[in-house]
């Protein structure tokens, strides 16, 4: 391994592009194979048991209305009136008229319903009037009192539904049927006859025979060869192909766990092949219609699927490679000449260009090298000139130092001025000066603490008073948690700024201003109010909508909002979208702005 890594790190580039690429384009390439793929047969293979569910939901279907056909039957005779009353009568021994009436009406009906429904083998009626002879269908009950299926039927029939009984082998009821005894197995459904009367109820039963009422589920086969068959949990294989390997299967604990359910799939392994079980119960009768489906014709179906898809991954990864080749090759082609001019222009030959043909990266930085021989023949002329400005830059930093010393010198000598003639509004007014101008000057960073700009708005406020003969009251009031709080340089200034050039009230000989600082939640709120002169409707809806945009406009505002919108969009920038400035105003009563910034030491 170390030897390949050995071998690649001294090869060309070429060849190192050529094997990334065969990396980049193997391992992706594998993976998504392999999903894709898996995704592939995931899909065949629910189609298929997708297709063999609704086979069996199918048959399922046809055999639950072939049972409800059966039942309505069963609920026609219970509730027939003719036969009820026959029941409930009285029969003297030997009567002609009873036999009448077995003869020509009853026997007649329950044949003509026996004849509608194919399917009902025999028809039986248990009843408690033992006047009534055992010729035909009656059979007396007191045999059966306390046999266990008796005693089912009575229990489960007791409301008046009806009762299957499970797979079991004919019943002879009478002695001329122990001569000729029945071994075929039915099914039986059981019906109470007038459940008012429980001294005379009788039991309706019809035997169902197993296959007729299966006959349709082996018409077609499940796929090429698989079958259905229809089994108990006892193991018995009600219908269908009596195969070896249904037998086999019978014995199996785990497909007896899997019929305890109303539905389920197995997989199961008979003579080296796999086959496919899918169950699903037929809840009224206790059986399950199961599917036998042999994997290897699943996988059939997925063979061709297969094959086209190798064939189509293969020629992909082939047409990749093949690409990749060539695009190794054009590139490592310009990559040369790029090494190719950097060596002629290291020994020396500044003439050196390279031919630009394209547009892609290389050719781009082909396009830079020639730019940049360009100009290192330029700078190698300039280098003295550059000198020589840096010289000049230096020595204008040195002056820009002297100009705010002359200026703060100037200003202390007209304030020693202003005291000595006890000018001492003046005196302040210079002061105050001098500190607004040293703040703006030394202040490198955009935030500062409240307190610091509280005391540049007080300067600010006087120097103002000084300008109109102490016409401005002002008045503070700061929650002190939030003196130390950090908030962008000159952002109240402006506002009250705004308040003393567009509010001064043209009735009053004073304006009062108001600024309040308190803490909310997580956010400093300020409200400076004053007493101006407001503003009108139309122009607050204006400056509103302009405050509302001011990040979205980039334009450069005039007329009376331009402080406004500039504090409104350096508070939005640097803080959020969140944060800003609001204006409330009645016009000749006064104007409110609330600035919100977040609460931060």
């Amino acid at each position: 391994m170390l030897r390949i890594l050995q071998s690649l790190h001294n090869s060309s580039f070429k060849a190192k592009l050529l094997f990334s690429y065969i990396i980049l384009i193997t391992i992706p390439l594998t993976i998504s194979s392999i999903l894709v793929y898996k995704q592939f047969t995931m899909y065949l293979s629910e189609n298929t048991s997708t297709m063999i569910s609704q086979r069996l939901n199918q048959e399922t279907n046809n055999i639950n209305q072939a049972l409800t056909s059966i039942e309505n039957i069963g609920f026609q005779l219970s509730a027939d009136t003719f036969l009820t009353a026959y029941l409930n009568e009285r029969h003297q021994p030997f009567n002609n008229d009873s036999y009448i009436t077995m003869t020509n009406k009853i026997s007649p009906m329950l044949k003509w319903f026996k004849n509608t429904n194919h399917k009902i083998s025999k028809i039986n009626i248990i009843t408690l009037n033992e006047s009534i002879s055992e010729i035909d269908t009656f059979v007396h009950s007191s045999k059966f009192e306390y046999e266990a299926w008796f005693m089912e039927v009575k229990k489960n029939t007791s409301l008046g539904l009806p009762y299957w009984e499970k797979y079991h082998e004919q019943r002879a009821y009478r002695k001329v049927d122990t001569l000729n005894p029945a071994t075929s197995p039915v099914f039986s459904l059981f019906c109470i006859i007038n459940p008012v009367y429980k001294s005379s109820s009788s039991y309706l039963e019809l035997e169902v025979n197993p296959r007729l009422l299966f006959d349709s589920l082996n018409i077609s086969p499940v796929g090429k060869s698989g079958y259905l068959a229809v089994v108990d949990s006892a193991g018995n294989i009600i219908s269908g192909k009596n195969t070896p390997l249904l037998k086999s299967l019978m014995k199996k604990d785990d497909l007896n766990r899997l019929l305890k359910g109303s539905n389920g799939e197995y997989a199961y392994t008979y003579e080296g092949s796999d086959y496919f079980i899918k169950s699903q119960e037929i809840n009224r009768l206790g059986v399950h219609i199961i599917s036998v489906v042999s994997t290897a014709e699943i996988e059939e179906l997925f063979d061709s699927s297969k094959r086209n898809y190798i064939v189509t991954i293969s020629v992909t990864f082939i047409l990749l490679l093949i690409l990749a080749y060539y695009l190794g090759y054009f590139m490592t082609k310009k990559i040369k000449k790029l090494s190719n001019a950097f060596v002629s222009f290291q020994k020396g030959n500044f003439n050196t260009r390279i031919e630009v043909n394209g547009a892609d990266e290389l050719d781009k930085l082909s396009f830079d090298f020639n730019i940049m021989a360009c100009n290192i023949q330029e700078l190698i002329n300039k280098v003295y000139k550059a000198e020589i400005a840096q010289k000049k830059s230096e020595l204008s930093a040195l002056q820009s130092q002297i100009k705010p010393h002359f200026i703060f010198n100037t200003l202390e000598s007209l304030k020693m001025t202003a005291e000595l003639h006890d000018e001492e509004e003046i005196s302040d007014g210079l002061t105050a000066l001098g500190n607004l101008i040293r703040q703006n000057i030394h202040t490198g960073n955009h935030l500062i603490n409240v307190e610091c700009e509280l005391e540049n708005l007080a300067d600010y406020i006087k120097i103002q008073n000084l300008i109109r003969n102490n016409t401005i009251k002002a008045e503070f009031n700061i929650q002190e948690e939030i003196c130390q709080a950090a908030i962008l340089n000159l952002v109240l200034q402006p506002l009250v700024e705004n308040c003393i050039i567009h509010g001064f009230p043209s009735n009053q000989k004073f304006l009062e201003i108001s600024i309040c600082g308190k803490l909310a939640d997580d956010s400093i709120i300020f409200t400076i109010r004053d007493n101006g002169k407001g503003i009108e409707d139309q122009q607050l809806q204006k400056l509103n909508r302009n405050l509302e945009n001011s990040l979205n406009d980039n334009s450069t505002s005039t007329g009376t909002g331009i402080g406004l919108m500039n504090v409104n969009r350096r508070i939005k920038l640097y803080f959020g979208d969140e944060y800003g400035i609001g204006i409330e105003s009645s016009y000749n009563e006064g104007t409110a702005i609330t600035v919100k910034i977040p609460f931060s030491l």
